[in-house]
């Protein structure tokens, strides 16, 4: 798997957990209960979560075109 198709599968998870979060926040004016508060809580932590692994790949993504770089060089 290349740089280009784990950049694109990042930002598809990311869009992803943004739809998450903004429906979370679009219920929470319909919903004031404890259960609701769980699950906001639980959409958070999959956020931090998620931040975690979109710099972890944005990282791999580097390591990759560093190996790209290097492995086209010519002696």
């Amino acid at each position: 798997m290349g740089a280009l198709e784990i950049k694109k599968d990042l930002q598809d998870f990311k869009t992803a957990v943004r739809k998450l979060s903004d429906g979370i926040g679009r219920a929470s004016s319909l919903w004031s209960d404890d259960k609701f508060s769980e699950l906001s809580l639980s959409v958070s932590h999959v956020a931090a979560q998620s931040k975690d692994l979109m710099m972890s790949g944005d990282r791999c993504c580097s390591s990759i075109d560093m190996f790209d770089r290097i492995a086209a060089e010519k002696y």
